[in-house]
């Protein structure tokens, strides 16, 4: 025997799964742009802080390299602030200068001196596994949502470096 149908339930049924669809894609869409929005912030990390780990290796090392020995694990760390104002409510113009706090840290080994022989040659003491810190601030230039997005060239250290021992 053979089905009958009824006019136009082809039509409600393909109706329905339109209306089922429409909400989906435009849910689909606000989540690909929230995500795009992330995978843009995270490249503008990554590139500012390979031009500031280049930075650190041409500057810092030089100046850990006068406190300390065989430098090593040298570590750097950005500190964008959390919140960033629009221009129009007083925060950075895009294309602005900001100075933007930088940690750089290393280990390297300093030695103890106790004392001349009498031979007029100085005797070195025990090395000593030694932390050193530089906190500066650098001026990088701020992209359309205030951030900072590349680092002014040029720049040296200006702050001292400071290293301390576990004991």
């Amino acid at each position: 025997m053979a089905r009958s149908r009824q006019p136009g339930a082809g039509r409600l049924i393909s109706l329905l799964a339109l209306l089922i669809a429409i909400p989906a894609v435009f849910v689909g869409a606000h989540a690909l742009a929230q995500n795009s929005g992330i995978v843009r912030d995270s490249q503008r990390r990554q590139a500012l802080q390979r031009q500031v780990d280049a930075w650190a290796e041409r500057y810092a090392r030089a100046a850990f390299e006068r406190s300390v020995e065989n430098v090593s694990d040298i570590g750097v760390r950005i500190v964008e602030p959390t919140t960033v104002l629009p221009a129009d409510l007083g925060g950075p113009l895009p294309g602005s200068v900001q100075r933007i706090p930088v940690e750089i840290s290393a280990q390297g080994y300093g030695y103890d001196s106790f004392g001349y022989r009498h031979d007029g040659f100085g005797h070195r003491g025990f090395a000593r596994l030694m932390n050193c810190r530089i906190h500066q601030s650098l001026m990088m230039r701020v992209g359309r949502d205030g951030r900072p997005v590349s680092l002014v060239e040029g720049q040296r250290i200006t702050t001292p470096v400071a290293c301390a021992t576990g004991y």
